[in-house]
């Protein structure tokens, strides 16, 4: 016999209706940075520091080994503070995974006992069960043999109970941990944002050393622009995302 599919209508009428959750908002790259706020001291000391490489690398020739070395610098900025972000938060994500593991740990032991809790309830001891009623084998072989079981799981039980106990105490120092984590992650937060606070900085200047050097020195200009202020923009977008 065939079945008919139900409509919105039945859905409305029973007073069930479905809708998919919203989707999650897309950060834009540029809404990233001042999320850790940089103070105002550390703000102007990484502007006075961008502002002397700058000097120093228009100051060299765009030939010379000096030059390119100051560019190759720019070229690998803010790599060493983006990996150890990435490495704090996997590390800060992954406790309390870790913690509550369903094959080891805490979430195996939750799992074995509930395993044998369920062994031990009546209701799927069909043996137990008769079509007289549980009372007619009330003193016979199968209630027998169900205490028999319930008592050699007893220790079994008592096992998992102690190693929760334990499992309880290994997750009060992992919250602590986590504690810590958290704090070792928001420094981590606090030198990518100083990154990206100096990166900024260096591109704004690039460009007007470069928009100055259009008139006096244009091979200059071109060249700052597509080495140094080139790595420093690509730096910038591997700092916001």
């Amino acid at each position: 016999m065939a079945t008919t599919a139900p409509t919105d209508t039945d859905a409305a009428a029973s007073g069930l209706v479905l809708t998919p959750p919203d989707p999650v908002p897309v950060l834009a790259p540029e809404k990233a940075t001042g999320l850790v706020p940089v103070e105002d001291g550390v703000r102007s000391k990484l502007q006075d520091k961008v502002a002397g490489f700058v000097d120093d690398l228009v100051a060299q020739d765009v030939n010379s080994p000096e030059f390119g070395k100051r560019v190759d610098a720019i070229a690998a900025m803010g790599q060493k503070e983006i990996r150890a972000a990435a490495e704090q938060s996997n590390r800060f994500l992954d406790r309390p995974v870790k913690a509550m593991d369903g094959d080891t740990g805490v979430g195996a032991d939750l799992t074995e006992l509930r395993r044998t809790i369920e062994k031990l309830d009546p209701s799927t001891n069909s043996k137990l069960i008769s079509s007289r009623g549980i009372m007619s084998k009330l003193f016979g072989g199968s209630i027998n043999t169900y205490f028999d079981k319930y008592r050699s799981s007893q220790s079994h039980i008592s096992a998992i109970l102690k190693t929760l106990a334990r499992g309880k105490d290994e997750l009060l120092m992992d919250n602590a941990a986590i504690d810590t984590e958290r704090s070792n992650l928001w420094t981590a937060m606090g030198r990518l944002e100083q990154m990206i606070v100096l990166s900024k900085e260096m591109d704004a200047r690039l460009e007007d050393k470069a928009n100055d050097l259009d008139h006096s020195d244009p091979a200059k200009a071109k060249a700052i622009r597509e080495s140094a202020l080139f790595y420093v923009r690509q730096r910038t977008q591997d700092l916001l995302t």
